[in-house]
């Protein structure tokens, strides 16, 4: 796309000559300013309307409460409004060229019919719907108190309650959102409006990672579905803005503290640090808040907020694979057998700063400042049964032939496999043990600086984020020092087995083995292999933005805002993959005592019971006393110097983007009707750099197999003279970014919106840096796709909106997104033969993912969202304690692939887009009590498309369901439980082929989750 710049120009010129024209008036006029407060609570209002009656004009106070009028004379009658509380009308004299200052407390008679009044819980609601009743643009905005307290205090937890926004959870836990069923990847992620940085678990994708945030300093959370000219371009799902807290919008000192405890029902690990379980299998959650205006002139505000949570975790997954062919009755070939376990206790630890200095009533500084840590242990037990995908074939005789391990007569509800007479390790057993810390954290600092004077509104601010995450394993370059850890691997060859789902759940099928080793002895196991995988992640965002604003004082409410943003941002990733073969007691790799005494290794936790009367758990390897051994006795230890040397040379990648903005927009009312217009201009370059080339561990193993014996350190040498080159890419492009958004209100409560809005996607970071890995076992070859182009759409929006006391609303809209160059993920291609098929030769018959462009796109959709609180005097005193809200949002997409070949697969939805969501929640606040049910609804979506139909995947639907019980002894004492999950619904079900297919692929159960204890302010 290119730059509009002519327009770009035209807009600055007509801004710098309004802006003259309009210094002329101020000499014969008034001006009128003030703050709007709440006589209950005093704290300053954001929000409030003041309305000169007889006009069309008014204004919207601030942060601070505060609010400007230009251009009067004579005498003017003011309305201040502001969501459930009452108004209040005055009338003011004004001199000629004159200052007028008033200031106004608004109140309402529910503050003296309520028991109690805790500060926030009425507050925060009412000024969300306020500022999102007033915005020109469509968008939500929620207070963080909203929908009570969230249990682990996980934002993602929160966010997937708002219209149109589904969770992506990782192990039971929720790391991404998406919004209006686009990938988390075309979301952004800012606070205060300045991007947030997000390591993304040391991968390289542009998805923000909520298990690094925390919701202890964030005062209110704006979606925004159709980004204006002054915010970032790459939102093309929307974009989520934290707002923080700040001093000033508290009534004078307050203190708060939340003091609790968390467990879960099932799946426990259980913890001896008492910093983790102060009470074993409780986990702590506790919170601390500080809020003050303090000097003589009460100019300087101080929010400080810190937390602690430990979660105890713990959850169980399990797995099938079907004959990968659409036929009538599919074989199963291979299942990953439950097993409690997976993320251990998670911990999160957050603290934040903000100061903000009044130098003048035109002038306010802030400094805010963020810390957010998190911590969780990994122990994951799989083991999995796993055979040739070929059905075995018997001759006349009754005697078997070829290589096939499936017997006849199975179905996809019953399998039997044996091994054959010529492979017997077609059919296997493996134990897998993956255990490892993972940390991280994220820093924010912002100092900002705000000026107004003369109908200039003047904001400049910078920037510095930085995340990070780690993952140890208590060797070389280890961030914390604790028992060493990593993944264990051990195989058992030439067994039978059966698996039978035909009673029972189907989604967790009964397995027995048939013939072969006994596969619950651990001394009959092999290839005992111990891997520890450091890997580290960094993510660095530094930026500046100015903006100014201007208001006109014309007869026609009217402002031009214009600005320059700067972003650049750093994604560093490095990784050491260190691989051992434990040799027996001679010592030496390759001999026949290499897989005796791994017995010694066996687990005694207690996990080996029988698990729902089905089956006995198999005996598991110790991944910690592996480790230890291998720490404390390297001899009888064999590192794979091949691998290691090449995992650390190929895994150190980097990439670069910095993002150039200018922007200029105008916004007026014309009585009912205002109208925001303007562009953007983005100019964006990129530097990415990799390794040269890589293979595959066996093939280097292979080609590393030199004539003679060589020592480890030639062998490294080898290695980094064949495999240690570096590469780069690099590009730049410009975009514009039009965009026009219309507000009429024809009736008081009534609001309609209609807008156009541009947006980009830009290519992951991982598509910045060249490089190329195979997989042996999957026969698999993934190439990054360094030339793919940034994806377009353009928005398109309308919606009515009604809105009705107190706090009430109703809205219904319908949207579309046309998306050019989507990038999607392409595995239609099958690496061919000969020396000229792009791998030297190699790879021959192993399928070929990358991604790519596809051609054009629609995302089409609606959305409806409802709330209110039954505050109606002519209803029963105990109906007016019930509240209700409900959202639902339903989208259908349809793309072509261009020329790919994956043009001919079997359904032309989208993948990764979430077609159906919505949520239920009733509530009932009375005589002291909050009572909260809340249900979070998200429908089936296709996950994996594909030429081959047997490989499409589909997620299935999920309904959890929430309860939370609080009594208000006062407002200092307030007594709280809350129960995620109740009903235990598994976090994913996915399944092959239809929606309702039948075939269980993956099932990840979660426990109900319990947090109780005491909170309160002072």
């Amino acid at each position: 796309m290119k730059p509009a710049l002519p327009l770009f120009r035209h807009l600055v010129l007509l801004f710098a000559a309004v802006s003259t024209g309009w210094s002329a008036q101020t000499e014969s006029t008034a001006r009128i300013v003030g703050r709007v407060s709440n006589a209950a609570t005093h704290a300053f209002l954001e929000g409030a309307v003041v309305e000169v009656m007889g006009t069309d004009r008014s204004v919207v106070t601030d942060r601070d409460g505060y609010y400007e009028l230009t251009g009067l004379s004579g005498e003017a009658r003011l309305q201040y409004s502001f969501t459930g509380l009452d108004p209040q009308q005055v009338t003011l004299a004004l001199p000629a060229g004159g200052t007028v200052t008033r200031h106004v407390e608004l109140t309402a008679e529910v503050y003296r019919l309520e028991k109690y009044t805790v500060a926030g819980m009425r507050e925060g609601t009412a000024l969300a719907a306020t500022l999102q009743r007033q915005a020109p643009n469509v968008k939500n905005i929620v207070s963080s108190d909203t929908f009570g307290n969230v249990a682990d205090g996980n934002m993602g937890d929160f966010l997937q309650r708002l219209p149109g926004i589904s969770a992506n959870y990782t192990n039971g836990d929720v790391r991404t959102v998406s919004i209006r069923g686009a990938s988390s990847e075309l979301n952004s992620v800012t606070m205060d409006g300045q991007r947030v940085a997000s390591a993304q678990s040391a991968n390289t994708g542009r998805a923000f990672e909520f298990e690094q945030a925390s919701l202890a300093n964030v005062e209110a959370i704006e979606v925004t579905k159709a980004p204006t000219p002054d915010m970032d371009a790459d939102s093309i799902g929307g974009s989520i803005n934290l707002v923080t807290k700040s001093a000033f919008g508290r009534a004078g000192r307050v203190i708060g503290y939340t003091l609790a405890g968390i467990t879960t029902s099932r799946f426990k690990i259980y913890k001896d640090n008492k910093m983790i379980q102060p009470i074993r299998g409780i986990g702590p959650s506790l919170a601390l808040s500080y809020s003050d205006v303090l000097g003589e002139k009460k100019n300087i505000g101080v929010y400080l907020t810190g937390s602690y949570i430990s979660k105890p975790g713990g959850e169980m997954l399990q797995s099938l694979q079907f004959q990968q062919q659409v036929v009538p009755h599919p074989y199963m070939f291979s299942y990953v057998g439950p097993q409690e376990g997976g993320t251990a206790p998670q911990q999160r630890a957050a603290a934040g700063l903000k100061l903000d200095y009044k130098l003048s009533e035109a002038t306010v500084l802030t400094f805010n400042a963020s810390y957010n840590f998190f911590h969780e242990e990994n122990d994951a037990h799989t083991f999995t049964l796993t055979t040739r995908q070929e059905v075995a074939a018997f001759n006349a005789a009754g005697a078997r032939t070829g290589r096939g391990t499936i017997m006849p007569g199975y179905s996809e509800y019953f399998t039997e496999a044996a091994p054959s007479a010529s492979n017997p390790d077609d059919t296997f057993a493996n134990m897998s043990i993956s255990q490892n810390d993972k940390s991280g954290r994220t820093f924010v600092l912002q100092p900002t600086a705000r000026h107004r004077f003369n109908g200039y509104d003047i904001d400049y601010s910078a920037s510095y984020s930085n995340a990070a995450t780690y993952y140890d394993l208590s060797h070389d370059r280890s961030k914390y020092d604790s028992n060493p850890k990593g993944t264990v691997t051990a195989r058992l060859g030439g067994i039978g087995f059966i698996l039978d789902r035909r009673t029972g759940d189907p989604r967790q099928p009964m397995y027995r083995q048939t013939t072969g080793p006994d596969m619950y002895n651990l001394e009959n196991y092999t290839a005992l292999t111990l891997s520890q995988n450091d890997r580290r992640g960094f993510d660095r965002i530094l930026g500046g933005r100015v903006n100014v604003k201007k208001n006109l004082g014309l007869a026609m409410p009217t402002y031009i805002k214009t600005g320059l943003n700067w972003r650049e941002q750093r994604r560093k990733l490095w990784s050491q993959n260190r691989t051992y073969n434990y040799t027996g007691a001679d010592r030496i790799l390759g001999t026949a005592d290499d897989n005796r005494g791994i017995g010694q290794f066996l687990e005694v936790s207690g996990k080996h019971d029988r698990e729902h009367g089905i089956y006995l758990q198999p005996a598991f390897p110790s991944g910690y006393a592996v480790s230890r051994h291998q720490k404390d006795h390297p001899e009888y230890w064999k590192e794979n110097i091949t691998t290691s040397t090449l995992t650390r040379l190929q895994n150190e990648q980097e990439a670069d983007e910095t993002v150039a903005a200018a922007y200029v927009m105008g916004h007026m009312r014309l009585g009912k009707l205002s109208v925001l217009a303007g562009v953007r201009v983005e100019d964006t370059r990129v530097h990415g750099e990799g390794p040269l080339q890589y293979i595959s561990p066996a093939e280097a193993a292979r080609r590393a197999a030199w004539v003679g014996p060589v020592t480890d350190d030639e062998a490294k040498r080898r290695v980094q003279a064949e495999w240690g080159g570096r590469t780069t890419a690099k590009g730049s492009y410009r975009s514009s970014f039009p965009g026009i958004h219309l507000r009429y209100e024809p009736l008081r409560g009534l609001v309609t919106r209609a807008s156009y809005s541009n947006g980009i996607g830009r290519p992951s970071f991982g598509n910045l840096i060249p490089l190329t890995t195979a997989n042996d076992t999957s026969q698999t070859v993934s190439v990054r796709n360094t030339g793919l182009k940034a994806q377009y759409s353009d928005n398109y929006d309308l919606s009515a909106e009604y809105y009705f006391e107190p706090a009430g609303l109703f809205s219904t809209g319908v949207f579309r997104k046309d998306l050019s160059n989507f990038i999607f993920s392409d595995n239609s291609h099958v690496v061919g033969a000969g020396p000229n098929n792009g791998f030297d030769g190699l790879y021959e018959g192993y399928r070929l993912t990358t991604q790519a462009n596809g051609g054009t796109a629609r995302l089409t959709g609606i959305e409806f969202n409802y709330q209110q609180q039954m505050k109606f005097k002519a209803l029963p005193r105990w109906v007016q304690g019930l509240g209700v809200y409900a959202n639902y949002t339903y989208l259908k997409t349809k793309g072509d692939y261009g020329n790919s070949a994956a043009a001919a697969q079997a359904s032309s939805e989208l993948a990764g887009f979430v077609p159906r969501t919505g949520n239920l929640g009733l509530s009932w606040l009375g005589h002291g009590w909050d009572l909260r049910v809340q249900e979070i609804w998200r429908g089936v979506y296709l996950t994996t498309n594909s030429t081959n139909a047997a490989l499409v995947r589909y997620q299935l639907n999920r309904i959890t369901t929430n309860v939370k019980v609080r009594y208000l002894f006062s407002e200092r004492y307030i007594l709280f439980i809350d129960v995620e999950n109740i009903l235990a619904s598994p976090y994913t079900k996915q399944n092959y082929i239809a929606k309702n297919s039948g075939l269980p692929q993956n099932t990840g159960n979660i426990s109900p989750r319990w947090v109780g204890g005491l909170q309160g302010r002072f």
